[in-house]
């Protein structure tokens, strides 16, 4: 990943000339082929240079015309039809392009883009700044506005020295409920990320965003089941081609599972040589090694295989790098090991990364379709389908139980609201009779007790008939669980938590979450710290757009979850990985490296409780950590996550002064 940077100031005083420079020296790990900038009083562009694609070899950045300013961090994949509808040559650089589509279609032109962009361009006769970022959020922009100065970057952590760093409480609490709700606020109050999918325009007049795309929930429709593993096919393979042009050798993520396996066997027929892979094995945690599935694919040959043994490595190692470089305590509780993997895949030169990144959401596991059939009453079907996918998947535990809580228990619950007493009844005698739930329990629980008044409901709490919902988790400070922030997000989490009336209702939430924006960034970072750009080819705009258009028939097929990625995958991944049922629990190994690592820092931690003294209770988290049990290991991890990143802004506000803009 490139990094691109700016300052623009309206209003008459002119930018100090070294804030362009602290800003790019910031991201010097994006930069290891070097840092150029644009720079007059009015509007200063820059540019860090890695790299990646044939195209990035032939441009230097920023790029100056007559009018314009662009700089870009950009991998283009329809630049042939780009050439055809700008009447460019084929030797035009993917900025070149970007440029020339602006100066055709103005604020609309991101819509022709396909591929994975982030770029800004500086209109010198209008003083007005235009960004944009692509569909799904690959490429990130960050910016802060006051005071008419707007200033940018690829990171956050490059504009923390231009602010006063105060703690956006609203993203603390989204942190700490495990629900991400806005797209387009950090964990600084003024720092914002241009969400994925928009433009940004600024200008004297101000600042506005605007959306350029939006997800569709179209359906595809074609007459034989083998049309749709065909196209399904077409576009993936596709979207793993366009994703090899690079400078230097690429590597591949290699889990064992059936995502980035799809991916890197794909890409090895593709290439035609040696692909080398990236591993992690758990020797000492059977549940969570993926060896013997590794070993499945190596056995095909075409790899050079690297392998880390994860289990090996504390889950906090390295925790303080990671965190300067995301400037988030919200990174992945596994992100210890794409770490390791990453500065494994630097020593071996790679430069570019293939992952199997959120193939579940793309895909999808076709879980919506049991919601689907709940709503319509359809409780025959939906045990046929739990007893199907019991055969497959034995990670899934009580089948039935499981979904029937997910899937069915909302379904009740919204027709408890829906005053058809009848209806209700009959869908109750339903459950009964196929998920075997007694009658007296679904009938008090659907029927009688959504119709107590409050004061009947609080007799049962004190008379110990039943417990009353816990309002938050005890280890949060009762003082910010009760303050507005932490209160608004906990009612705009259940506010958003809707009944899943179909697939592909389900289908569109998870690929269009803020935690999805969340996770992009987050791994765009870690790689970006090694000089490394990672491409996730079930992220290709198209390959979406088709699965999302899916019917539910390709995405749950005979007690198989994710069907068409399967059947498309026939004669690429093998077998024992392409009908296998469920995967390794990586969460086994996280657990007990967090007992057998970090006992020490968590006491520590704990007893010196000072800068995250403000988000969480000495006592609960005491508690907690007396209990010894492993299934608390994550909300330990978080704690201390949350702790080293406040110190550290402790550390430098004792230090900090803001840098001069002017």
């Amino acid at each position: 990943m490139s990094a691109i940077a700016g300052v623009i100031r309206f209003g008459g005083e002119s930018i100090a000339p070294q804030v362009l420079h602290k800003i790019l020296g910031l991201m010097q790990h994006r930069s290891p082929d070097g840092s150029q900038t644009w720079e007059n009083p009015t509007a200063a562009i820059g540019h860090g240079m890695l790299q990646t694609t044939s195209s990035s070899l032939h441009e230097t950045l920023p790029l100056e015309t007559d009018r314009y300013v662009i700089t870009t961090d950009v991998r283009l994949d329809n630049r042939q039809e780009l050439f055809d509808l700008l009447g460019l040559s084929n030797g035009t650089t993917d900025s070149n392009l970007i440029l020339a589509a602006y100066q055709r279609w103005g604020i609309t032109s991101p819509s022709y883009l396909l591929g994975d962009f982030v770029y800004a361009i500086w209109d010198k006769q209008e003083q007005r700044l235009f960004c944009a970022r692509d569909h799904m959020g690959t490429k990130q922009l960050y910016y802060v506005w006051k005071n008419k100065t707007c200033l940018f970057a690829s990171e956050v952590q490059a504009l923390l020295p231009f602010i006063n760093p105060e703690i956006d409480d609203r993203r603390m609490a989204q942190l700490l409920l495990r629900m991400y709700t806005e797209k387009t606020h950090t964990f600084y109050k003024d720092i914002l990320r241009l969400a994925p999918a928009h433009t940004l325009q600024i200008s004297e007049n101000g600042l506005a965003t605007q959306s350029y795309w939006e997800l569709s929930i179209d359906k595809v429709h074609y007459k034989e089941d083998q049309q749709y593993v065909e196209r399904f096919r077409e576009l993936f393979i596709e979207a793993v081609r366009c994703r090899l042009d690079g400078n230097g050798p690429i590597g591949s993520y290699l889990s064992g599972g059936l995502d980035s396996t799809s991916v890197t066997c794909t890409a090895q027929k593709l290439l035609i040589k040696d692909l080398p892979v990236f591993s992690a094995t758990f020797p000492s945690v059977p549940t969570s090694d993926e060896r013997e599935y590794l070993n499945k694919v190596l056995e095909q040959g075409g790899y050079i295989s690297h392998i880390i043994e994860a289990d090996k490595i504390s889950p906090l190692a390295d925790m303080e790098k990671m965190l300067f470089h995301t400037s988030s305590p919200g990174i992945a509780p596994n992100l210890f090991m794409t770490w390791n993997l990453l500065a494994l895949a630097k020593k071996q030169g790679i430069r570019v990364m293939l992952t199997g990144h959120d193939g579940d959401s793309v895909v999808s596991h076709g879980f919506g379709y049991l919601g689907e059939l709940a709503c319509q009453g359809d409780w025959q079907a939906f045990v046929a389908y739990c007893d199907q996918l019991e055969q497959h998947f034995d990670s899934y535990g009580n089948v039935k139980a499981a979904f029937f809580r997910n899937y069915g228990i909302p379904c009740l619950r919204h027709l408890s609201q829906s005053k058809r007493p009848l209806h209700l009844l009959r869908q109750l005698n339903q459950v009964h009779q196929f998920i075997k739930v007694p009658r007296r329990k679904l009938f008090f629980e659907y029927m009688i007790r959504p119709n107590l008044p409050a004061f009947a409901r609080g007799l049962r709490y004190k008379l110990g008939i039943a417990k009353p919902p816990r309002k938050f988790d005890p280890i949060i400070s009762p003082i910010f669980a009760n303050q507005n922030a932490f209160v608004q997000i906990a009612q705009e989490i259940s506010d958003s938590q809707q009944l899943i009336e179909s697939e592909q209702q389900n289908h569109y939430w998870m690929l269009t979450s803020a935690l999805a924006v969340v996770g992009s960034e987050i791994n765009d970072t870690a790689a970006a710290a090694f000089g490394i750009e990672q491409r996730h080819p079930f992220f290709d705009k198209r390959l979406i757009e088709f699965c999302v258009a899916l019917p539910p028939r390709m995405k749950i097929h005979e007690g198989w979850t994710r069907w068409i990625l399967r059947a498309a995958m026939e004669g690429t991944v093998p077998k024992a990985i392409q009908w296998r049922g469920g995967k390794s629990n990586l969460g086994t190994s996280f657990d007990e490296a967090m007992w057998k690592f970090e006992q020490e820092r968590m006491t520590q931690a704990i007893n010196q409780l000072e800068a995250s003294s403000r988000y969480y209770d000495r006592n609960g988290l005491q508690e907690l950590f007396n209990r010894k049990e492993l299934r608390h290991s994550e909300a330990l991890w978080q704690f201390i996550v949350i702790d080293i990143w406040l110190n550290m802004l402790l550390i430098n506000k004792s230090t900090h002064h803001i840098f001069p803009i002017g």
